[in-house]
């Protein structure tokens, strides 16, 4: 059985009142947060912060997951919330930055898909319709977590200018990859 298939089988036991599967469920579970949220967030100290925060929304929306669907879209689903209100926090404390909060959730998964599995190869997918210099603007600035100073200084831009092409690329991956309406 692979582990994706065992944590479905857990929280299916949980949902009976099975406190054992329940408890290895949310065991098991972490170390793939933590590997699946590392790479997004580029404050590695919130990666912690936003585990413990899907942790409890696994506890307090359990009773909503359909043990009829798999497991993993319902779970993904938490994750993404979670992860837009970890950037969400990240991006408040960097006031000097643009945001646009819709596209936090566009970088964050990618291409939505049923399954999460592959949104590497997503984000890659995204960055590869980009020109050199605006692949280098999005990694430092919203990957990396570097200001908009310290990326014109290692670009030879301003800030402003900076500033100017993030908003740009960010709205042309919104227009490609983002949620369609």
């Amino acid at each position: 059985m692979n582990q994706r298939d065992q944590w479905q089988t857990w929280m299916q036991a949980a949902q009976q009142g099975d406190q054992l599967a329940y408890a290895k469920l949310l065991k098991d579970v972490c170390p793939y947060l933590r590997n699946y949220l590392r790479p997004r967030l580029s404050q590695q100290d919130m990666v912690e912060d936003v585990v413990q925060e899907v942790l409890l929304a696994i506890h307090t929306a359990r009773h909503t997951w359909n043990p009829e669907e798999p497991l993993m879209p319902w779970l993904h689903g938490i994750i993404r919330y979670k992860l837009a209100d970890g950037l969400r926090s990240i991006y408040r404390k960097n006031q000097n930055e643009v945001v646009d909060t819709d596209m936090l959730v566009t970088l964050s998964v990618a291409v939505p898909n049923k399954d999460a599995e592959g949104t590497n190869m997503d984000m890659d997918t995204m960055l590869a319709t980009l020109t050199p210099r605006q692949r280098d603007i999005v990694r430092m600035t919203k990957l990396e977590g570097h200001t908009a100073e310290e990326t014109g200084q290692k670009l030879g831009m301003s800030s402003s200018a900076v500033k100017v092409a993030l908003h740009r690329i960010l709205q042309t991956l919104k227009d490609q990859f983002g949620p369609r309406t």
